[in-house]
Formats: structure tokens, sequence, C-alpha cells
């Protein structure tokens, strides 16, 4: 019932009906705004948001009721890609910026995958990490880049940046890291 009063407010906006418009977006706000905010932490969750809703209103445009495919299922798909392309493209903003800052991309070197594993293993053990940060973290200090730890953990090169990003913060926070390398 709820999708048949769905597509007949698709209908009535494409129409030009304002009211019919705002009442799908009320409809699917909540959604948009949750998707908005699940994206990255230092990406702006309010212009994700104008992105999704700019989207929101190209589909509904778009949208073919022949298709035989239900407005909601197909505009979930539509936003969900275009944040996902709101990330793609602050993910090489991200990259561009930490290249051109100095800041070693995943191909540079950590200065520490000259430590044998002994010490490694001991190195890491220091802090309160957990076992998967661990394991990201000797894997990306014995030499593997972050596509290759992405490819092995099947995860994507930004979820494995996420990773190293809290383990920083865990280190940054720990007043052993601070003493070891304050000399």
């Amino acid at each position: 019932m709820k999708e048949e009063f769905t597509e007949e407010l698709v209908r009535r906006a494409k129409d030009g009906d304002m009211a019919a418009k705002g009442m799908l977006c009320q409809q699917f706000k909540d959604s948009i705004y949750r998707m908005a905010h699940t994206t990255y932490k230092t990406l702006d969750a309010e212009d994700v948001a104008q992105e999704l809703w700019l989207c929101f209103f190209e589909e509904l445009a778009k949208y073919d009721f022949k298709a035989g495919v239900p407005f909601s299922a197909y505009i979930r798909t539509r936003l969900k890609w275009r944040a996902v392309g709101c990330c793609r493209i602050h993910e090489k903003k991200l990259s561009a910026e930490r290249t051109a800052d100095g800041i070693p991309d995943s191909r540079g070197n950590d200065g520490m995958n000259d430590m044998n594993e002994e010490d490694l293993h001991e190195f890491i053990s220091r802090f309160p990490l957990t076992e998967m940060q661990k394991t990201m973290l000797e894997k990306r200090l014995s030499g593997m880049t972050w596509e290759e730890i992405a490819a092995e953990r099947k995860v994507s090169r930004c979820g494995i940046y996420g990773y190293m990003r809290r383990i920083r913060k865990i280190f940054m926070a720990s007043r052993d890291f601070k003493e070891i390398f304050a000399a």
C-alpha cells in the first residue's frame, strides 16, 4: 500500500504537483540525511546531503514507471551511488593533499619497516590496539602497501586508511609513544 502511495506521489510530482513533491521529500528526508552522515568524517555531511538532494530531483525527473522497478528501490540505489561518488572524489582529494603536504602515500616509507619482526611485535604490544589494528599495523610496517593490505583483507583502500588513522590517534594519545619519539 505504501509503495502504491509513493508511486502515485511520483506521478503527481512529475506532472508538476508541488504538494506531491513536498510529500516525497518528507518521505525520503530521513534516508538522505542518514546516508549523508555515514560518509567520511572529514567530508561535510551537509555538502553530501545537498548533493543527494540534487540527485533525488534529477532521478525523480528521469524515473520510468514502465521499467517495473518501484521508485523507492530505484531512488535509494541512485542515492547510494551518488554518495559513493562523493566519497571517491573526496578520497582522491585527500590523497592529493597528503602527497602535496609531504605525507607519504601508500607507496611511502613509514620509517619503521626496517625493524626485525621481534622488535616490531614488541613495539606494537606497548599500545592498546585491537588484534585487527595490530595485524594491519604489522603488515603496513613490514612494507606492504595499502593496496596490498586491502586486497589481502578484502576491504577498500579507504578502509585501510581509516584503520591507520585510528591507530595514529591511539599512538598520539599514548604516553609511551611520546616518550619513545620525543627524544
